[in-house]
């Protein structure tokens, strides 16, 4: 089984999550889990403005986590964050392998 490196963000709408908890973050890692995967990482960003009304919402809650899986599992990894019914929109995209050397590069010039 060959695992790939992948981002995703998703984001809560405001609505249906007024405060962001653990608990909608263990939500997300925990589908992952099932489908095979391991976070590495999850990074909340807060809250921000929409750019235009999604669902009739202005605002949402984002989170980044960096995860590996196998690529076979990512659609199925898809069709189970769709039926989260806090999450308003997410995207999961596969790691450049390139910006993550780059990205590896710049933090370990910056612990000189």
């Amino acid at each position: 089984m060959a695992v790939r490196s992948y981002e995703l963000v998703v984001i809560f709408g405001v609505g249906q999550v007024p405060e962001l908890t653990a608990a909608h973050i263990d939500a997300v890692t925990e589908r992952i889990s099932v489908q095979g995967g391991e976070v590495d990482t999850a990074n909340a960003w807060g809250r921000r403005k929409f750019a235009y009304p999604i669902e009739n919402q202005n605002e949402g809650h984002y989170v980044l986590l960096k995860f590996t899986i196998d690529p076979a599992n990512v659609a199925e990894l898809e069709r189970s964050l769709r039926l989260l019914e806090d999450v308003t929109r997410f995207l999961i995209v596969a790691e450049d392998p390139d910006v993550a050397a780059y990205e590896a590069k710049q933090l370990a010039e910056a612990h000189r």
